[in-house]
């Protein structure tokens, strides 16, 4: 049953890609509740496998202007073919890591000891240092990690199903807003080529790598605050792709090993509640990374299919799907999401009156991994 979910989820993920304003967080907790935990499990892992490679091909009709990544995208095409790249090379490397981590480790060896846990927590408090220096009100800037802080903490103590999906999605509101009133415009096929070389590893890893062993720090905030101002926009990009996969691989392996949930993903996989041994988990990895080349591989096929599928789709359907992402939220939030979006437009206000980078309104994620670490 785990091979039948991994290959419906992979399609099914790329279907679910070719409609950009669908959340497939929601079709993650719904696996997760399936009756067969195996089948759900091999859902979750096909499904992330190929959004994966989604994820780049939505920025080709991207008009978020707040979104930085999005306004690169959009005025060089041939970054993402650079970010595919990057995103291919970073789930290698991070493949080959993790099933050396299950092989020559023992699963304890991949926990946070004592010292480990400082080190972590040194860590963390020098990511937001460096990422609040880029802040041009530091002082608002402050104001607004702590506040993003505080939603984290209030979010978590509501009487709100699936807590941390609700609340990323409500830190999001704007753009899911955005999406109902916006018109939608046609977009060709860019018939991209070419892209740039040179692979950030270094930083990627480092960034993805902090990512995975601290769930819930967003590889964007790393990458965000390590980001240099002569960086060129495929030196951003680059990194920032590499770090996803680093993450995504990585995450998966702690999640094999000990049981710890990483990401959205492994959180929804942790659920089911089942023990893989180390030759299962091998093959998950191997699995996850085949899946994701297979989709590389692809690629121009998967930009017509998604070209043409965004230029037949009606504004009315966007506004629909925008209609099920806030039913649904007040469903698993018991209401409790229209404050919480409420306060995640103020928030995004005063970053925006700080003049600070849009990442700190993740800090209401980001304070997972603090809470965790005690």
């Amino acid at each position: 049953m785990l091979l039948l979910g991994i290959l419906l989820g992979a399609p099914l993920g790329i279907l679910l890609g070719l409609v950009p304003s669908f959340n497939s967080g929601f079709v993650l907790i719904f696996a997760s509740t399936l009756g067969d935990p195996y089948l759900g499990v091999g859902l979750i892992l096909g499904i992330d496998a190929t959004s994966s490679i989604m994820k780049y091909l939505s920025m080709l009709n991207s008009s978020l202007e707040e979104i930085d990544e999005n306004r690169l995208y959009k005025s060089d095409h041939s970054l993402i073919l650079t970010a595919l790249v990057s995103g291919i090379t970073g789930k290698f490397i991070g493949s080959v890591v993790g099933i050396s981590l299950l092989i020559f480790l023992q699963g304890s060896a991949l926990k946070l000891d004592g010292m480990g846990r400082g080190l972590s927590l040194f860590l963390i408090l020098l990511v937001w240092t460096m990422l609040l220096t880029k802040a041009k009100d530091s002082k608002l800037g402050i104001i607004s990690l702590i506040a993003s802080g505080l939603l984290a903490i209030l979010a978590t103590n509501l009487p709100i199903n699936q807590p941390m999906f609700v609340l990323t999605s409500c830190l999001f509101s704007s753009s899911i807003l955005k999406l109902s009133i916006e018109k939608q415009s046609r977009i060709k096929n860019p018939n991209i080529t070419s892209f740039h070389t040179g692979v950030e590893i270094a930083s990627g890893f480092f960034a993805g790598t902090l990512s995975a062993v601290l769930w819930g720090l967003p590889t964007s905030v790393v990458c965000k605050a390590i980001e240099e101002d002569e960086d060129k926009p495929y030196t951003i990009v680059s990194r920032k792709a590499f770090a996803d996969s680093i993450s995504s691989a990585l995450g998966l392996t702690i999640l094999l090993a000990i049981k710890g949930s990483r990401s959205a993903v492994a959180q929804n996989i942790s659920n089911a509640h089942i023990d893989f041994n180390d030759l299962e988990s091998v093959g998950i990895i191997l699995t996850s990374f085949s899946l994701s080349l297979i989709g590389y591989l692809m690629f121009n096929k998967l930009m017509e299919l998604y070209v043409a599928a965004y230029n037949i789709t009606p504004n009315s359907f966007n506004k629909v799907i925008v209609g099920f992402t806030i039913i649904t939220l007040l469903y698993l939030s018991n209401g409790w999401c229209i404050p919480l979006i409420g306060a995640s437009l103020l928030l995004n206000k005063l970053i925006k009156l700080a003049n600070a980078p849009k990442e700190i309104n993740l800090g209401a994620i980001s304070i997972l991994p603090l809470i965790a670490l005690f």
